[in-house]
Formats: C-alpha cells, sequence, structure tokens
C-alpha cells in the first residue's frame, strides 16, 4: 500500500441561555455555529433550500447551526402545523427515516434539519439565535457519534448530499493491521495521518490487489478519526465535477461549518485518475493533482483518498514525482 500527498464579529446579547460564542463564530466546528447568510449556505443544501432562498433573495439572512443528534418525532410533533417540506426513506427492514425536514416558522424564520444538523435562517442575528434557542431542546449534542460519510452528487449546478451510516463500523487494533497489511502497516498509518493533520489538502493513494481490504480499512479509519475528520464518497464518474463553482461553494461553506475538522474524500477505484496522461486522461490526472497540491487545493482545503488496483508503476510519472509521496 503506498500513499501518495498530494462579519467581522458582531457583538449582540445572547439570548435563550446560548453561549457567547454563537454570536463570535467561535468553536472547533461542534455544537451550534452562527454566521451571516451566503450563497453557499443555501447550494450545500439543494432542492429542500430553494423556498428560503426565494424568501430570501437580495435581502439579508443570518443563520444559526446545532449540531448533535436530533429528535425528529418530537420536532415534528410540536411543529407539525410549521413543516414545510420533508423526506423520509423506507430502508430494506421496512423502517421509516425522516433525514431532511424543513419548517417555516413564520416572521421569515425557517428550520432546515440534516441528520445530524438542525440549522435557523432569520432575518436578524437575535432572530436566529432566538429561535435556535427554542429548538436547542431537540437536539442532543451529547449523543454518540455516528461512523458514515457524505455522499456527494452534482446536478445542474446544485450539490446534493446524503449521509451514509457505516452498517459494520470497527477499528483495527494494530495487531489485526499488522496481521492484514503487514508488520510495518502500523508505523506507516501513524506517520500517514500525522501528516494528514499537519497538511491542509493532499493525494493518497491505496494500492492493493481486489479483495486485499482497502474498503475495510477505510471504514476503520472513519471510526479512528471521527473526531477530527469529516468523511466524503465522490463516485469517479462525477469526479469532473469537484472543481465545478457550485462544488468550489460547496467546500468553502463546509470548510467553515467543520471549524478545526478536515475532510477527506474517498475515490475507489480511481484507476481513470492515475494513468498516464497520454492515453485519454491529461485533465483527470491534471485536476487531481491541481486539487491535491496547487492552488485549488489551497482554497478548498481537501484531501483525495483514492484506492485503485493497478500497480503503482503504471500511474502517470507526474503522480509518483519525488517530493509528492507522504510515504
Amino acid at each position: 500500500m503506498e500513499t501518495h500527498d498530494t462579519l467581522q464579529a458582531v457583538e449582540i446579547q445572547p439570548t435563550n441561555g446560548l453561549p457567547s460564542d454563537w454570536l463570535r463564530g467561535e468553536g472547533d466546528g461542534e455544537g451550534a455555529n452562527w454566521e451571516a447568510g451566503t450563497p453557499e449556505a443555501f447550494e450545500e443544501r439543494g432542492v429542500f433550500s430553494w423556498p428560503v432562498q426565494d424568501h430570501f433573495r437580495r435581502k439579508p439572512f443570518h443563520t444559526v447551526s446545532i449540531e448533535g443528534e436530533v429528535d425528529v418525532a418530537a420536532l415534528v410533533r410540536d411543529y407539525r402545523d410549521k413543516l414545510y417540506r420533508s423526506n423520509t426513506l423506507i430502508n430494506r427492514q421496512g423502517q421509516c427515516v425522516t433525514d431532511h425536514l424543513l419548517f417555516d416558522f413564520g416572521d421569515s424564520r425557517f428550520g432546515y434539519h440534516e441528520f445530524r444538523h438542525l440549522t435557523v435562517y432569520a432575518p436578524t442575528p437575535e432572530a436566529s439565535v432566538a429561535m435556535a434557542g427554542e429548538l436547542q431542546k431537540y437536539v442532543n449534542q451529547s449523543a454518540k457519534k455516528t461512523v458514515g460519510f457524505r455522499m456527494l452528487s452534482a446536478r445542474d449546478g446544485t450539490v446534493l448530499t446524503e449521509f451514509v451510516k457505516v452498517q459494520r463500523p470497527l477499528t483495527l487494533s494494530d495487531e489485526t493491521l499488522a496481521l492484514h497489511y503487514g508488520f510495518d502497516f502500523p508505523a506507516w498509518e501513524k506517520e500517514w495521518i500525522n501528516r494528514l493533520i499537519e497538511r491542509p489538502c493532499g493525494v493518497s493513494v491505496l494500492f492493493g490487489p481486489p479483495g486485499c481490504g482497502k474498503t475495510t480499512y477505510l471504514r476503520s479509519l472513519m471510526g479512528k478519526l471521527i473526531d477530527d475528520f469529516v468523511f466524503y464518497f465522490l463516485p469517479v464518474s462525477e469526479f469532473h465535477a469537484l472543481a465545478t463553482p457550485a462544488l468550489v461553494s460547496f467546500w468553502v461553506a463546509e470548510t467553515r461549518r467543520r471549524g478545526k475538522k478536515q475532510k477527506i474524500v474517498i475515490l475507489e477505484d480511481a484507476e481513470d485518475l492515475l494513468l498516464p496522461r497520454e492515453q485519454g486522461h491529461r485533465d483527470k490526472v491534471s485536476n487531481l493533482l491541481n486539487i491535491g497540491d496547487g492552488f485549488l487545493g489551497d482554497h478548498l482545503k481537501l484531501h483525495l483518498v483514492a484506492t485503485t488496483n493497478v500497480p503503482m508503476r503504471s500511474f502517470d510519472p507526474a503522480v509518483t514525482r519525488p517530493g509528492r509521496l507522504m510515504g
């Protein structure tokens, strides 16, 4: 397995007992965060936000986001007459899972729920903070974090996300890692993770034959790094959309929302992005390297983790150029 590295603060008295750092944009990305409204606040939420976007068109708005496990049943029960849109999935076990909700609370105040986030939109900071304080009781911010990743797709200039829970989360011990991936793998992993933390962006390539456990390792990594990283999955077929204006705005908004957490995008079976450019992959390889360690990478602050069955000797020479490999 080889690796390639590739508002100004507004002082407003808080209401409803909310901590003052909500209004200063402080914190580590967990809990509640307040910010002035930006177009990215809508783009990252896709079609569900369109009524809100239409309402605030050319008007100021402000948001407060609360992160934690949302009591959806209680929230819908108490605000049933304010519910404007909802999306419910019936899974294979026949269970109904509501993953998106949009509320119209009146007086230009809206609430949007997506998995572990509840976001309030309002025309003033005071109104957004007050409404968030009213809704805070429905969010359990101390709940155990769920291991998973966000599936990304881009359609007609809109970014869509869907949280996917890892059904079989596991943590691989050093002994297990050494047994399945080689005796020196635990030391390599420790060094690699340190570099992920130190660098704002880069590209890593996990190489191995089919069935060697690359996906299993990534599941384990999600659990191990749940406190410091947010994971995303982007199908290789949509890699071209990674640098489109809609996704650039999305990543900027995600960077602001996640605070100190770093972002890892997983690209499975990424052979098309790594093969020599003279074989018809010129744009793909160039974009991969630019996002990894070019100016675009500095802006997006993304770590790309690509998996492949192709041996390293088959990669484009630019991918394996000395100085780009992390280890």
